[in-house]
């Protein structure tokens, strides 16, 4: 049932992020909710579920947008598992240490995006940074409060880190 959930939340950010927020205004201004799900999910979730979780995603993601398959299976893959790394190292996280996380994990997914455009001779521009500064932003806003609806939702479940 709690499997069933959070695959159920994570749809609904799939959804979200390819149906409706493409048509938010301006460019760059929308939060990345597929990662911020991930990421929280993986926070209160075992191990082997938060990678299960972002790879079964990043799957969905590909499929629904059309980028190469794989690209956002491995960036999200990555997402998933930087939170397992971190709570490895901290177990008992306060606010400002979830809001840093979250901050690293979006500087991590939109550096590994760049750095595909760089190596697919993909044109970047220097407004890039903005877009990378207005996300950052977005998604820490959007991280306590999803941590703590999350939090509702799922439950704290079993962090033993087998």
């Amino acid at each position: 049932m709690r499997k069933a959930r959070e695959f159920i939340i994570l749809g609904l950010l799939v959804l979200l992020q390819t149906q409706l927020l493409p048509w938010w205004p301006g460019t760059g201004r929308s939060p990345d909710l597929i990662m911020l799900g991930i990421s929280m999910l993986a926070l209160m979730v075992t191990p082997m579920n938060a990678i299960l979780n972002a790879l079964l995603t990043g799957l969905m993601y590909d499929l629904m947008v059309g980028h190469p398959m794989g690209l956002m299976i491995l960036t999200y893959a990555l997402c998933g598992y930087a939170p397992v790394a971190y709570t490895r190292l901290r177990p008992n996280m306060r606010w400002f240490e979830v809001i840093a996380l979250i901050a690293m994990i979006t500087a991590l997914k939109e550096g590994i995006l760049m750095g595909y455009c760089y190596f697919t001779a993909v044109y970047i521009e220097l407004s890039f940074i903005t877009i990378l500064l207005r996300r950052l932003a977005l998604n820490c806003l959007l991280a306590l409060p999803l941590y703590f609806l999350f939090s509702l939702i799922i439950g704290y479940g079993d962090r033993r880190h087998a």
